[in-house]
Formats: structure tokens, C-alpha cells, sequence
């Protein structure tokens, strides 16, 4: 039960790229296609590109002088307020804002585990935004100095 819950919960977050806000209905497959690959070009593209340029001179200036924990120590700062900031409003969505919590507390599901795969959502949504900040920070280093 927890697994179907989770499944629902993480998608109802990318609910966007597959259905029409304003209809309701199913988006055709073009569009699908053009909402994920706008996504990734923003996340991967725009943002994981600004942060390689951010990363490129940061890292050749601080770890061949001996201060390779301050580079991994600012990105994992930054990695941190990134996934806390951005999952903010997911999680007031998931958490406060849920339309279908009479509906699963009148079924047979624990509130325990309807509590649990929602968090469980929130989490692994603020864990995909601190991997997009990490992964170019962790890239870089290993492109540069092996």
C-alpha cells in the first residue's frame, strides 16, 4: 500500500507535464514530450550549467591550495538551501493542501502510512533539487583533478 501511495504522491508533483491545468484532460504526446524536455533543459540546461560555471573556477582555486572540504562544504550549503527552498512549495501542497485526505482516511490505509508516503514524497523531491546542485559541484572536481 505505501509503495501505491508513494507512486501517487510523486505523481501528482509532475501532474503538469501530463494533464492540462485548465481542461483537466490528458496533454497529446507532443506536448508531454515538450513539457519533460522543458524541464530538463531548465534543470540540467540553465541551472546545472550556471552552476558548472560557478564551480569551474571555485574549484581550480581551492583544491590544488588544499581546500577541497571548502569547495564540497559550499556546495553542500547551497545544495542544502536549493532542496529546502524549492521544496517548500511542494510540500505545502502535499502536506496542507491535499484534496483527497477524506477520501484515504475513509479507507482502510493507516494514517501512519498516508503520513509517511507523503513525507516520503516531500523528501525525495528535496533530494532530486540538491542533486541537481551537487552532481555539477561532484563533476567538475572529478573533470578537473580526477
Amino acid at each position: 500500500m505505501f509503495g501505491l501511495l508513494l507512486k501517487n504522491q510523486l505523481a501528482a508533483f509532475f501532474r503538469n507535464s501530463f494533464y492540462n491545468r485548465k481542461t483537466g484532460k490528458k496533454k497529446s504526446a507532443a506536448g508531454t514530450v515538450f513539457s519533460i524536455a522543458l524541464f530538463v533543459f531548465l534543470m540540467v540546461g540553465v541551472i546545472g550549467g550556471s552552476l558548472s560555471a560557478a564551480a569551474l573556477p571555485m574549484c581550480a582555486a581551492l583544491v590544488p591550495s588544499g581546500y577541497g572540504w571548502l569547495y564540497y562544504a559550499l556546495f553542500a550549503a547551497l545544495s542544502l538551501f536549493f532542496g529546502v527552498l524549492c521544496s517548500v512549495p511542494g510540500t505545502h501542497a502535499a502536506l496542507y493542501l491535499a484534496k483527497d485526505n477524506e477520501l484515504l482516511l475513509a479507507m482502510p490505509i493507516p494514517p501512519g502510512t498516508l503520513l509517511l508516503s507523503r513525507l516520503c514524497g516531500v523528501y525525495l523531491l528535496g533530494l532530486f533539487y540538491s542533486a541537481v546542485v551537487m552532481l555539477p559541484a561532484v563533476l567538475v572536481r572529478q573533470v578537473l583533478f580526477g
